[in-house]
């Protein structure tokens, strides 16, 4: 209904919209005929719907040296992003107009000052020599109305010479519903032959309270993914790359408007940067005394100090993002550190809104932990995966054997492998290290070797896109296929018909962020039950082909259990189906299984530490990266 008022107003000059949207237009008192807009931007896009809802918007422009208007909007020559005509004695042009028309306003009229008081210098700098009035805004004329696209100052010019207005670029990565405040700056580019060029940063205030409701624990990973979704929606050039997130409100002025060269300053210096590190005085009230010399909150101190970056002062109120810099596998350790110092499990969404040290520690008392009686707080993953028993039905499930439906599942992925062939042009390569008994030619045990289809072992592909396990999987040979389980992100998995899906493809939901000690047990009584893992090290899907960030889960399983890793790298799939898409598009996808290996002939010193675990994971690493540029060549 509101696309037809819109165009019945535009077609026709009939509106609809206080009968169609009566209950809207009571709101504003049933009676309003016209509102007039000056002062700052309005969004054109606010304006568009507004006038589809049947409100008629006019807009003023002027500025304090103008003495109010220069440009009005009339009600019978209404065009929606404009900021009207010039009004009667007064003359806009435009001046040295780039390609798409934008240039300086310059505005000359009765209505313009005569100068700045006794400042011959500034009105040198204001006037031009012919009287016309230098206004710093940027705009264009079209059939004699004006559109203003920024202020002339805040204008970000790229290597490319390309011409950046940052309001533009801010109502477009607004649209995150994470994002409280969000500011876009051209800071110094100091990267390779860019001396003295810019580039584009946003500076970006969260919305704790959304983030709270929505259970995102991780809001620095979460708000960056999401508006690096939405620059894809933009051209190349008006992508941000960084992001520097900030608890504090952004300065403004008396109107409102982003003081950018304050933060522009703020971040070139260091005062605030990517880490979001900040500097502020924290003072204990008696209340937070009282609560940081319980026993439950020198526990939980000790273990963020554990996993923090920056825990020499830990107060109530800190957020363990963005006071302490825990990223998301440091607040998994922390929760999984104080569930095994406690014996509890704290459920997922509970410990995805602990933001803040006090969260914590209400989280961990309102588990029993004023009562329980407190084991170390070092976090002991030997101990966790070769306890874990079966102990949560969604692994029952999995232990069954259901051979029936495994055959109708292999059936069905081998019709998807047929479609890959033809439509991906799928070519895999190294599949024989699938198809027989491997003997690990590595190992420091001369005899070692392992049957693969009798044996328990891990599968670690990197991730690309939704279709990675689809493809993967494919190609398994079925006395592969049967022993498969996957331990998935349960927020694919939030309602009965995906918990069904997921029942039927052996996936275990559950939030590694929140849920990182019940993820690893799911991983460790799969094994033990000599089942098949496949894990993605990466934890999310690359968008742009790259590897990001290995985590790990599996890498400790593989310690602790001594069972090997076979690695997979596939490529191509990210253009397949990038994240946050839903459209299929057709582009060529290749293979590769690796040789598998044992932790032990990877890890240095005695294989159960975490440098351990860190030499292992960069070693899966390192030979997924080595198979993706093998395949690219």
């Amino acid at each position: 209904m509101l696309a037809t008022n819109g165009v019945l107003r535009n077609t026709l000059g009939v509106n609809l919209g206080p009968k169609l949207f009566g209950a809207v237009h009571e709101g504003f008192g049933g009676k309003l005929r016209v509102a007039i807009s000056a002062g700052s931007r309005f969004d054109a896009d606010v304006a568009l719907d507004f006038h589809k809802l049947g409100f008629t918007i006019l807009q003023g422009y002027g500025l304090t040296e103008t003495s109010g208007a220069a440009t009005a909007t009339y009600e019978d020559d209404n065009r929606i992003g404009s900021v009207g005509k010039a009004m009667n004695g007064i003359e806009i042009k435009i001046n040295e107009p780039d390609n798409e028309g934008v240039g300086e306003v310059f505005i000359k009229g009765p209505m313009v000052f005569k100068g700045y008081y006794n400042n011959p210098t500034a009105n040198a700098e204001a006037f031009t020599e012919d009287g016309f009035f230098r206004s710093g805004d940027l705009g264009k004329l079209v059939d004699g109305h004006l559109y203003i696209v920024g202020r002339g100052k805040d204008v970000i010019v790229l290597p490319s010479g390309k011409n950046v207005h940052p309001e533009d670029l801010e109502v477009h990565y607004l649209k995150c519903p994470m994002v409280a405040e969000l500011a876009i700056i051209g800071i110094e580019d100091e990267s390779e032959g860019r001396s003295g060029a810019e580039k584009l940063a946003a500076v970006v205030v969260p919305d704790f309270e959304y983030l709270k409701q929505a259970k995102i624990a991780n809001s620095k990973e979460a708000i960056r993914h999401a508006l690096d979704s939405l620059g894809r929606e933009l051209p190349e050039y008006w992508r941000v790359r960084d992001y520097i997130i900030r608890q504090e409100i952004l300065p403004r002025t008396a109107t409102r408007k982003i003081k950018r060269f304050q933060l522009k300053q703020e971040v070139e210096s260091g005062e605030v940067t990517t880490e979001a590190k900040e500097t502020k005085t924290w003072e204990l009230s008696s209340g937070d005394e009282l609560m940081l010399q319980t026993p439950t909150a020198k526990a939980v101190i000790v273990a963020i100090r554990q996993n923090a970056k920056d825990g020499d002062v830990i107060h109530p109120s800190m957020s363990l993002e963005l006071d302490l810099g825990l990223d998301s596998l440091a607040r998994a350790e922390t929760f999984a550190a104080l569930e095994q110092a406690f014996s509890t499990e704290f459920d997922g969404d509970e410990a995805a809104t602990a933001l803040t040290v006090a969260n914590v520690i209400e989280l961990v008392n309102k588990h029993g932990g004023e009562t329980a009686e407190i084991a170390s707080v070092d976090l002991n993953w030997g101990k966790i995966v070769r306890e874990a028993d079966d102990d949560f039905p969604e692994v029952r499930g999995v232990l069954k054997d259901r051979p029936l439906f495994g055959a109708f599942a292999f059936t069905i992925y081998k019709v998807f492998w047929l479609i890959f062939k033809i439509f991906l042009r799928l070519e895999v390569s190294g599949k024989e290290n699938l198809d027989r008994t491997m003997k690990i030619e590595a190992s420091k045990d001369k005899n070692s070797s392992f049957d693969i289809h009798n044996s328990s072992f891990i599968i670690c592909p990197n991730h690309q896109s939704f279709l990675d396990p689809f493809v993967i999987c494919s190609n398994y040979p079925f006395r592969l296929f049967k022993n498969i389980f996957h331990v998935g992100a349960s927020e694919f998995f939030n309602n009965g018909l995906t918990r069904y899906i997921a029942k039927l493809l052996n996936v275990v939901p559950v939030n590694p962020d929140t849920e990182l000690m019940r993820a690893m047990k799911a991983g460790a009584i799969g094994l033990k039950a000599g089942k098949v893992l496949n894990i993605y090290p990466e934890g999310e899907r690359a968008f742009d082909g790259e590897l990001h960030g290995f985590k790990k889960g599996a890498a400790i399983l593989a310690a602790e259990l001594d069972v090997p890793i076979v690695p997979i790298a596939i490529d191509g799939l990210y253009k397949v189906w990038p994240r946050n898409s839903w459209r299929i598009r057709p582009a060529k996808v290749k293979m590769m299984v690796g040789k598998p290996f044992y932790a032990k002939d990877v890890a240095g010193g005695n294989g159960h530490d975490d440098d351990a675990y860190t030499a292992v994971t960069a070693h899966l690493k390192k030979v997924i990266a080595d198979m993706i540029a093998d395949m690219r060549q």
